[in-house]
């Protein structure tokens, strides 16, 4: 089941109830005893730049720095872990290294110059698996842009450039992913296609947050509106900026954009298509096209997010379970693409023994018609989590069993019906 939610919404409501006895221990220091650390032992210096106000930051706190299965990653690897408040004792290295997002963790060589950073938080695995990278990283930005300035055509030093560049200098990436993609169209060198999905999920995330900007106006300060090229050879989205908050809330700015928006989609659905993706050693981060998704909330976007869905179907080799899972559940509640939407929920229950993944082939199972198939799948589902002591979710997936005994389906978008006739909505 599990229905996509914004990561940081959903730790404002949880991440108060995790907590251990675990805490990595944080280097007591200022940078430069830290940079004098890392030269004697040869380590790598982890930054994360923090705020007192950040929630985010506090789930970073809970989930990371205080799991302790997390901690027990970390203390292992090559780093010296420093902790900085951003307004507080580490404004000035917040200012020198460019710091505008929280949380933000940069890696420094022991010099002192970057390896990389991690903007953000979206999930402990994302996190670690950053922290992994960057323990072992050796060449930092500026090196590689001076290997990439006297070497354009070095395909592998430009995709790991833009890899690099993707949480700080974006429209530098950006262009970078154009030349990968122009010197290898036909992948054949295996990163024209990579160049092509990393240029993708800048376009997802630029054109998120202008509709996030526009839908949310009355909570935040009024942003500028900007042309938004999901990918380089198309014509750009243009959001006319009204004069203030009000008219842009009175005269629905973005609703008039949806219909543009949901072609656009289809533009890039039919360009993927025709695109070699038998990609192979991909690091993709999906969570632009997650963040795209959650802005269409609303029903009057449904065919938006369809095409979104849509796209991501055309990925689903690289998505996680969860992913996939999401993929999967969408198509359920509004009916579409069931029997490829199944395949795909198998397949998130092979790469992951979540319950929440078993409870979507259930349904989907159902919708198709295999009902003692789908009843099988969600007995199964409900032993899974009753090992987990989670009442709550037990008697939810325990009201869906009640329902598929009756034939019936439930949790499907109100202006849904089930394709096969012979079962009922739940709420009728």
């Amino acid at each position: 089941m599990i229905k996509r939610i914004i990561l940081f919404i959903l730790g404002v409501l949880v991440f108060s109830i995790f907590s251990s006895g675990a805490e990595l221990k944080w280097f007591k220091g200022d940078l430069n005893k830290a940079l004098e650390s890392a030269k004697k032992d040869n380590k790598v210096v982890m930054i994360d730049f923090f705020t007192d106000w950040c929630t985010p930051c506090k789930i970073l706190d809970k989930m990371v720095w205080q799991d302790e299965d997390a901690v027990k990653e970390i203390s292992k690897l090559n780093i010296i872990p420093l902790k900085l408040d951003a307004e507080k004792e580490g404004a000035e290295n917040a200012k020198k290294y460019s710091i505008s997002a929280y949380p933000t963790i940069i890696f420094l060589n022991n010099n002192g110059e970057e390896l990389g950073r991690k903007v953000g938080f979206g999930s402990k695995e994302d996190v670690l698996s950053a922290i992994k990278k960057n323990a072992k990283e050796t060449q930092t930005i500026k090196e590689l842009k001076e290997i990439y300035s006297k070497d354009p055509q070095n395909l592998e030093v430009a995709y790991t450039l833009v890899k690099k560049l993707s949480e700080t200098e974006k429209e530098e990436a950006k262009e970078i992913c154009k030349k990968i993609y122009d010197l290898d169209k036909d992948n054949k060198r295996g990163y024209g296609s990579k160049a092509l999905v990393e240029r993708l999920m800048f376009g997802f995330n630029d054109l998120a947050m202008q509709i996030y900007t526009f839908q949310n106006l009355k909570y935040s300060a009024r942003r500028k509106a900007k042309p938004i090229e999901i990918l380089w050879d198309e014509e750009p989205l243009r959001f006319d900026d009204a004069q203030n908050s009000i008219e842009i809330l009175y005269k629905g700015i973005i609703w008039q954009k949806r219909d543009e928006i949901t072609k656009a989609l289809r533009e890039v659905e039919t360009k993927l298509k025709n695109v070699d993706l038998n990609i192979k050693n991909y690091d993709f981060d999906f969570n632009p096209l997650n963040d795209l998704y959650s802005t269409l909330y609303d029903d009057e976007w449904r065919e938006a997010q369809d095409a979104v869905v849509d796209i991501e179907m055309l990925l689903a080799n690289f998505m996680t379970a969860q992913d996939l899972n999401n993929i999967a559940w969408h198509n359920y509640q509004t009916q579409r693409k069931l029997e490829e939407s199944l395949a795909l929920s198998q397949k998130s229950c092979q790469l992951s023994d979540d319950p929440n993944l078993l409870d979507t082939q259930a349904h989907l199972l159902m919708s198709l018609g295999q009902k003692e198939k789908a009843i099988e799948i969600e007995k199964l589902a409900i032993e899974k989590l009753k090992k987990t002591n989670n009442k709550k979710s037990i008697e939810d997936f325990e009201k869906e069993l009640s329902l598929f005994e009756k034939n019936q389906l439930g949790q499907l978008r109100n202006n849904v019906i089930p394709k096969n006739s012979q079962l009922k909505r739940a709420e009728e």
